[in-house]
Parts: C-alpha cells; sequence; structure tokens
C-alpha cells in the first residue's frame, strides 16, 4: 500500500502506523477533539409545576418522573382524551409510580390490599421454659423454643440420655412443671418459675431412678425438683418407690 501524504508534505503512514482505516492527517495535523457543551447541565422550567431545575441532559423536560406522568392526563397528554380508571376506586386519574406501570390499581389500592394480606402475629410458648413469645408468621412453622439457649439444654439433657443408654422419647420439661404445679416432690417448697438456672429455687426436672442406676429417660421417670434438692440428692439412691406411671 503506497504511503498516503498529509497537506503538510509529510508521509503519514511512515509516521504512525494503524492497523485499521488509514490515517488523514499527521500527528501536528490532525484536528483537536472539543467537548460537546450540550452535556452540561442547563436551567430550565418544568411545564407541570413551573419549577426551576438543572437538566443534565439535553432532550430532559421535566423535573422528576411524578410530572412527566401528570404531564399525560393534561391537554395533550396520552391519556387525557381516553384515562386509564383504577379497577377498585373507579378515579380517572390514578397516580402510578415508575415501578408499577401498565397496572389497573392506583397506589393507595394497591397500599389498601397489602394491609388486609397482612396476617395475625404467630405466639407459641417455649416447651423448656414456658416463656411466650410472639412473631410473625412464615410458612405455617411454629418453634418449639423460645432462644437458642433453650434448644441447647433440651439437646443436652437427649445427648446426655443417649450416652448412657437410657433415652426413650424426648420429654416436655414444661409439661413436667405444669403437672407437678411447680412442687418440688425432694423438700415438699414451690419453686419459683421466674428463676432460671443455677439459681436454687430454679425449678429442674430429676430422674427418679438416676440414669446412672438403670433409670430411663421417659415422662414417668421426671419429676420436678428444685435445683438445690436436685444438686444435694446427685446420682444416691435408687428411688424405686417413686417411680409410679403417671
Amino acid at each position: 500500500m503506497p504511503n498516503r501524504i498529509c497537506a503538510c508534505g509529510q508521509h503519514i503512514e511512515s509516521l504512525t502506523a494503524s492497523a485499521g482505516r488509514p490515517r488523514k492527517y499527521c500527528l501536528s495535523c490532525r484536528p483537536k477533539r472539543v467537548k460537546s457543551v450540550s452535556n452540561l447541565p442547563k436551567t430550565r422550567l418544568c411545564p407541570v409545576c413551573r419549577s426551576i431545575f438543572n437538566a443534565a441532559h439535553p432532550t430532559k423536560r421535566y423535573c422528576s418522573s411524578r410530572c412527566k406522568n401528570r404531564s399525560r392526563y393534561e391537554p395533550g397528554g396520552t391519556y387525557y382524551e381516553n384515562p386509564i380508571k383504577c379497577a377498585t376506586c373507579g378515579c380517572n386519574t390514578p397516580r402510578f409510580s415508575k415501578s408499577i406501570q401498565g397496572t389497573t390499581r392506583c397506589v393507595q389500592c394497591r397500599k389498601a390490599s397489602k394491609n388486609k394480606k397482612k396476617r395475625n402475629p404467630l405466639t407459641w410458648a417455649c416447651i423448656n421454659c414456658g416463656i411466650i413469645r410472639t412473631r410473625p408468621p412464615t410458612r405455617g412453622q411454629v418453634p418449639k423454643y423460645c432462644s437458642r439457649s433453650c434448644e441447647q439444654i433440651a439437646a443436652w439433657h437427649r445427648r446426655r440420655a443417649r450416652m448412657l443408654d437410657a433415652f426413650v422419647e424426648d420429654v416436655n420439661r414444661l409439661e413436667v412443671f405444669v403437672a407437678d404445679g411447680y412442687k418440688c416432690y425432694l423438700c415438699g417448697k414451690k419453686t419459683n418459675p421466674l428463676k432460671v438456672y443455677p439459681h436454687p429455687k430454679s425449678p429442674t426436672v430429676d430422674h427418679i431412678v438416676p440414669l446412672s442406676k438403670g433409670g430411663m429417660h421417659e415422662r414417668s421417670n421426671c419429676r420436678t425438683a428444685c435445683a438445690k434438692c436436685n444438686w444435694s440428692k446427685q446420682d444416691r439412691g435408687g428411688g424405686e418407690q417413686f417411680a409410679i406411671v403417671i
């Protein structure tokens, strides 16, 4: 390909090698790029709300999307002769937002329908401590425990019974406390349900026949005992005379 010659008399190809379209000018004669003035912000007047705003784009006419939607219902707009009616309230100028254009309900009717769909909060009692908790419903699932600590306590009792090969069923601690009236079967005094272990008056589940002496982790072998009596008893005595089926 022959070398091209610029208007100044220099060879273009010999000075700058280009892999694409051949150059028309040399490096010294090529025109410089000038930044476009149209991209600079300009002060304009919004035709709907009559407010002054800075338009970053040369074709921007409205200050916001809200004014742009309102202009459609004014004379000369898209929906002036054939307005869209809300399917719920029947208003002729439904206030549509930018994300829900094309819908047949206005914003107020959509918000009202969302409030009706809210279900009642879910209330349950922890099977470990009996505390009543409330939370929003999720797919109809009812939790068993109020916190992670109560879940770990129940798991510890099951794991301890399995290690001694004495696990029969999962014992509900709250059911044991309510059946005994929160009364200790060893000392006869009433425990305080508001206290938490290791408080001496906190209610605990004690095995009548200890697991180390052949007792089983089942409902008929569990009674309510205060923490102080549970500590003093430990695993002494068989307690077969107390093991009655409830």
